[in-house]
């Protein structure tokens, strides 16, 4: 009968080095990506106005501004409320008479965007380019205060 030497066991060695080369190549696999990704993405070109004004700014033509207050009626200008139909021809004959003019439709804050997006569809079949939606800032009154 043989008996078992028993061998004292020692603290294997750790190899970190093909550790490292992976979490090397994992760091340049997001570095890489990270790269790639933080190109701005592309998107609608927006042409925004110089802001000096320049000579053209005393020769604009005033936009023809469309008041949105709920999906059946506006204000074209600072007339009375009117129907689409009635907006749309106004549309039509300002461009008529202005072709290089535009327009503007406001929405209250109370209108769908739905129907902004309706409205603001049927305005651009008979203006084009020249149609656009503006935005007004809130009054200080309606800003609420944390």
């Amino acid at each position: 009968m043989r008996f078992r030497t028993r061998v004292e066991s020692t603290i294997p060695d750790i190899d970190l080095t093909p550790m490292l080369n992976v979490m090397m190549a994992v760091l340049a696999f997001f570095v890489l990506i990270s790269m790639t990704l933080g190109v701005a993405p592309e998107g609608i070109e927006v042409e925004l106005p110089d802001p000096q004004g320049g000579e053209n700014a005393e020769a604009a033509i005033p936009p023809l501004v469309v008041r949105l207050h709920n999906a059946e009626q506006a204000d074209v200008g600072e007339g009375q409320r009117v129907n689409q139909s009635q907006v749309l021809q106004a549309i039509a004959n300002y461009l008529q008479a202005q072709p290089t003019g535009s327009v503007i439709l406001i929405a209250e804050p109370q209108v769908a965007y739905d129907d902004v997006i309706q409205w603001l569809t049927q305005m651009r079949a008979i203006g084009g380019d020249l149609v656009s939606l503006g935005v007004e800032p809130a009054a200080p009154a309606d800003v609420e205060n944390d």
